[in-house]
């Protein structure tokens, strides 16, 4: 058990880099507020309630302000994985390349295509009808307008630069490409 928890030490922050490198939706997760469970398919999620603001009196100060931290917990809807055995000397003769291998091309082959899949169409499922517009992309102008309302929604809606992504296909995405000089967005765009 013991020999377990070295080797978790030794390969999770290299895996986690790859899942990083290869998953492009990985920007969202939110591993600061999220906390597991005991169980595999359940994790909690920080709530925060604050006070608004209140009337300052130069006699006696700030009004104090109430904050609760509430846990949520919330059951994974698609939980799926996969054990592989490497033979623990193969693996050691080959420093350790022989497990990293293999766990860095099931992320880039198998993970990271499948993760991002069910993220986006759960993300377009559960938007708000009001975050939803149905557009026909048929030629360079109409991406780059498309691409622009959503940059401007989140602007308008007040997300922070640096916190504002749009995801666009790769068909979109050269249709931008393609046009004369590539407009600046205030978000990154990711590729998936």
């Amino acid at each position: 058990m013991a020999n377990s928890i070295v080797k978790a030490k030794k390969y999770v922050p290299i895996l986690d880099e790859k899942y990083m490198a290869e998953v492009s939706t990985a920007i969202l997760d939110s591993t600061e507020e999220a906390k597991y469970l005991v169980e595999a398919n359940t994790f909690l999620v920080a709530d925060r309630e604050l006070a608004p603001l209140a009337k300052y009196n130069r006699n006696t100060g700030y009004v104090q302000g109430d904050v609760n931290l509430d846990w949520t917990p919330y059951v994974v809807e698609y939980d799926r994985g996969r054990m592989f055995v490497v033979d623990e000397r193969d693996n050691e003769e080959a420093a350790g390349l022989a497990y990293l291998g293999i766990a860095g091309q099931f992320i880039k082959e198998y993970v990271a295509p499948e993760l991002n899949a069910v993220r986006i169409a759960t993300y377009a499922t559960k938007a708000a009808a009001a975050n939803k517009v149905d557009v026909t992309i048929t030629d360079s102008a109409s991406a780059y307008a498309a691409v622009r309302a959503c940059a401007n929604k989140l602007a308008n809606d007040g997300v922070p630069a640096e916190r504002r992504v749009t995801f666009i296909d790769v068909t979109t995405k050269g249709l931008i490409d393609d046009m004369d000089k590539l407009p600046s967005f205030d978000a990154p765009v990711i590729e998936g």
